[in-house]
C-alpha cells in the first residue's frame, strides 16, 4: 500500500502540472490509507508545498493575485479554527471522515455540476473558507476552488498559475497549524520531483478531459481504499 502511495504522488504531481489541480485529489487518499490521519495529511501538505513552489517557479508570473489573495484570507481562517480542533483528534474516526470527504469532493468535481451565482465577494469567502476546511481537514481542498474558477470563468493558464498561488498558502498555514510529519519518506518527494517536470512536458499532449476523469478515478478508488483501511 505504502508503495501505491509513493506511486499516486507521482501521477498526482503530473496532473497537477498539466490541469491546475488535481495532486492532493489523487495523493491525499492514498497517503491517508498508507499512513493514516493526521500523518498522512501532514505528509501531504508537505509535498503539496513542494509542488506548488515548483509549478510557480515557471508559471508565477500569470498569477491573478488579487483572486488568490481573496480567496486566501477565508480559507487561512477556516485552517486555523478547524485546525486547532482537530490537532487534538488523530486515528479511525478522522481517517474515516477524511476518505469521506475526499470521496464527495471528487463526486461533485466529476458530475460537472455548476453554480450559476458561485461569483462574487459572499462566494469567495464561502469557497475559501470550505476549501481551507477541507484541507486541514482531508489535504483536498481543490473541489470547491474548482468549482469556483469555473463559474468566474478564469482562462486555464491564469487559473493554473492562481490555483498554485494560492494552494501554497493555504498549504503552509495548514502545515503550520497541524504541525510537520513525524516522517517524510524520500521516495515521495521524490515523486513529487519526478512527476511534476513529467507533467509539464505531456501538457498539450494529452487530452485535459481524459487526464482529469482517470485522476478523479483515482481519486475516488483512494478515498475508498482510506475508509476501507480504517474500518
Amino acid at each position: 500500500m505504502v508503495v501505491l502511495a509513493w506511486v499516486m504522488v507521482g501521477v498526482g504531481a503530473a496532473v497537477q502540472a498539466m490541469t491546475g489541480f488535481g495532486f492532493s485529489l489523487v495523493s491525499a487518499p492514498f497517503l491517508i490509507a498508507s499512513y493514516h490521519a493526521p500523518l498522512g495529511i501532514e505528509i501531504n501538505l508537505v509535498l503539496s508545498v513542494a509542488l506548488n513552489v515548483i509549478l510557480l517557479a515557471r508559471g508565477h508570473h500569470l498569477v491573478t493575485r488579487r483572486a488568490a489573495g481573496a480567496l486566501f484570507v477565508p480559507a487561512a481562517l477556516a485552517t486555523v479554527a478547524i485546525g486547532l480542533v482537530l490537532r487534538a483528534s488523530a486515528g479511525a474516526a478522522w481517517t474515516i471522515a477524511a476518505g469521506a470527504l475526499c470521496l464527495a469532493g471528487t463526486l461533485v468535481v466529476w458530475s460537472g455540476i455548476s453554480f450559476p451565482r458561485l461569483r462574487g465577494p459572499l462566494a469567495t469567502v464561502v469557497v475559501g473558507g470550505l476549501s481551507g476546511a477541507m484541507n486541514v481537514t482531508t489535504g483536498v481542498g481543490g473541489p470547491p476552488v474548482v468549482l469556483f474558477a469555473v463559474n468566474a470563468r478564469w482562462e486555464p493558464a491564469t487559473s493554473r498559475a492562481t490555483m498554485q498561488a494560492y494552494f501554497l498558502g493555504v498549504n503552509a498555514v495548514g502545515l503550520a497549524i497541524l504541525g510537520p510529519p513525524a516522517e517524510l519518506p524520500l521516495p515521495l518527494l521524490a515523486a513529487v520531483v519526478v512527476g511534476a517536470p513529467l507533467g509539464l512536458a505531456l501538457a498539450g499532449r494529452l487530452s485535459v478531459a481524459r487526464v482529469r476523469t482517470a485522476s478523479l478515478a483515482l481519486a475516488a478508488l483512494g478515498s475508498l481504499l482510506a475508509i476501507a483501511r480504517a474500518l
